[in-house]
C-alpha cells in the first residue's frame, strides 16, 4: 500500500451510499462503492464534512453481487457510487436504508407511519434527461467542468455522463472547451436537458453565471453556433434573471401533463426527476384524488411550470398554483393561458419573504399541495398551521435527506396515513417520497 491507501473493513454505509469503513488504527472513512462486510484497500482522495473519503484499489473480501462499473470515470467522478452492483441489489441497499431511517424518525416523532409501498420505474441505462453539471474557470486556457466530489468543493471534469442521455453527455467537451477561451475566473453550474419525446436528438443548456460572468455576448454567440447538438441555450446569472437567449431553450418535462397540449418549462428549472419518475408520482397523486371526496379549493405550492397543476385542476373546483421560483412564472402562465382564472389562478410567493403568505386563511382550502424540492420545503410549516387544511398531500425528492420537512409536517398538526416510495436514480441511492396526510 502506498501511503495515501489504508485497509478497511466495511461495517455500514452512509444516506449518500458511501460506505462506511474503519481502518485498522480505528479511524472511520468513508468509501465510494464500499459495502457492509467488504474487506478492501481505500485510496484516499479528500475529506467531506469532517470524514476522509476515497474509492478502493483492492479486495481481501469482496461481495459477491460486485460488478465491474461501467462508467470509465467511476473512480475519479464518484457520482454514482451504487455502480458496482446490480439493480436488484441496489433497491435492495436503499429499501435497508429507507427502513432505517423510517424506524428512527417514527420513533423520534412518536407516531406511526403508515405501509409504505415501492416502486421502481423501468429506466435505460443512460436515463438522466437532465443533468447539473458544475463548472469553474481558474483563467485562460484553465477550466473545469463535471461534478462535485463528497466534499463539494472539488469539481472532478469528464468527457461523458455514463448514465446521461446522448446527448447530455457528449457535449463536455465542447462546453470544457469554449470555457477555457474565457479568462474571466468564476464558478457556476450548467444545466442540460432532453425533452421526453422518445426520437429527441438535440440538448438545451441553461447556463448560470456568477454575476459578471460572461459579459461577452460574442461568446455566447459563438458557443451558441459551434455546430454542437443544441437546440437552443439561456444564460441566467446568480439572481436567474436573463443575460442571453438562443434558439428555442425549452423542453417538455411531461408530454401529457396537460390533456390538450404539452407543458413548457425553460431550460434550468429545478426539476427534479426524469419522465419516468415523475409519471410515477403523478399516478400515485392522481389515484389517491379520485379515490377521495372531490375538493373544492386546492393550494398548491411548489408549483413550479405547473406539471402537477394540471393533474389537480382537472380533478378539483379551484387551484391556487404557487410557484416559488420567479424564472418559473412565465412559463406556469403560458402552461394554463387557456384555462380561465376561476379555475387556476397562477402567482409568485417568495420563500424569503413566507411562501403563501398572502394565502394564509384559516380554513380557505380542503386541500393543501406541497412538491418539495431536494433543498427542503422552506417556509411551508407556517402556512400549514395557519391554514389548518384537513388534508395534505406532499412529495419530498430526496427522502434521506427530507428528514426535518417531516418533522416539521407533524408537529403542524398532520398525521400521514398513505404513502409511497419511488427508487428515482439507479446507482446514486436517491428515493422520493409521496404522503397523503390527514389534520390529526
Amino acid at each position: 500500500m502506498t501511503t495515501d491507501e489504508k485497509r478497511c473493513e466495511i461495517r455500514g454505509m452512509t444516506p449518500a451510499g458511501l460506505g462506511i469503513g474503519v481502518t485498522e488504527s480505528g479511524d472511520r472513512v468513508h468509501v465510494v462503492g464500499g459495502i457492509a462486510g467488504e474487506v478492501l484497500t481505500v485510496r484516499m482522495a479528500g475529506v467531506a464534512d469532517g470524514t476522509p473519503y476515497g474509492v478502493p484499489t483492492g479486495f481481501e473480501r469482496s461481495h459477491p453481487a460486485r460488478v465491474e462499473p461501467f462508467c470509465p470515470a467511476f473512480e475519479r467522478c464518484m457520482k454514482c457510487p451504487w455502480m458496482a452492483y446490480p439493480l436488484e441489489m441496489q433497491e435492495a441497499l436503499i429499501r435497508r436504508l429507507v427502513e432505517r431511517f423510517l424506524t428512527r424518525l417514527q420513533s423520534s416523532l412518536g407516531i406511526e407511519l403508515p405501509e409504505l409501498s415501492w416502486t421502481s420505474p423501468e429506466l435505460p441505462q443512460r436515463w438522466s434527461g437532465r443533468v447539473r453539471y458544475r463548472y469553474r474557470v481558474h483563467g485562460p486556457g484553465d477550466a473545469e467542468v463535471g461534478f462535485y466530489r463528497p466534499d463539494r468543493v472539488t469539481i472532478e471534469s469528464i468527457d461523458d455522463c455514463a448514465v446521461a442521455a446522448h446527448p447530455l453527455g457528449d457535449i463536455l467537451p465542447t462546453l470544457r472547451s469554449a470555457l477555457r477561451e474565457f479568462s474571466l475566473p468564476g464558478t457556476g453550474q450548467i444545466v442540460v436537458s432532453l425533452d421526453d419525446n422518445p426520437d429527441a436528438t438535440e440538448a438545451v443548456v441553461c447556463i448560470r453565471a456568477d454575476d459578471g460572468h460572461f459579459p461577452d455576448p460574442d461568446w455566447c454567440n459563438t458557443l451558441a453556433r459551434s455546430g454542437w447538438p443544441v437546440r437552443g441555450m439561456i444564460l441566467q446569472d446568480r439572481e436567474y434573471r436573463e443575460r442571453f437567449r438562443w434558439g428555442d431553450p425549452t423542453y417538455l418535462p411531461l408530454g401529457e401533463a396537460r390533456t390538450d397540449r404539452p407543458v413548457r418549462a425553460t431550460a434550468g428549472l429545478p426539476f427534479e426527476d426524469g419522465p419516468e419518475v415523475t409519471r410515477a408520482v403523478r399516478d400515485t397523486v392522481i389515484g389517491w384524488l379520485e379515490e377521495s371526496e372531490r375538493k373544492t379549493r386546492v393550494l398548491e405550492l411548489f408549483a413550479g411550470v405547473g406539471v402537477f397543476t394540471s393533474a389537480l385542476y382537472e380533478r378539483c373546483d379551484f387551484v391556487d398554483a404557487v410557484t416559488t421560483p420567479a424564472w418559473a412564472i412565465d412559463d406556469l402562465h403560458a402552461n394554463f393561458d387557456t384555462v380561465s382564472k376561476e379555475r387556476v389562478r397562477r402567482s409568485y410567493a417568495s420563500m424569503a419573504r413566507g411562501l403563501a403568505r398572502p394565502y394564509r386563511k384559516p380554513g380557505g382550502y380542503d386541500l393543501i399541495c406541497a412538491w418539495a424540492p431536494r433543498r427542503g420545503a422552506i417556509g411551508l410549516w407556517p402556512t400549514l398551521k395557519e391554514i389548518e387544511a384537513p388534508v395534505l398531500i406532499t412529495s419530498h425528492a430526496d427522502l434521506l435527506s427530507n428528514g426535518p420537512d417531516l418533522k416539521r409536517i407533524v408537529a403542524a398538526g398532520y398525521q400521514p396515513t398513505r404513502g409511497k416510495l419511488i427508487y428515482a436514480e439507479p446507482h446514486r441511492g436517491r428515493a422520493e417520497l409521496v404522503l397523503w396526510w390527514e389534520r390529526r
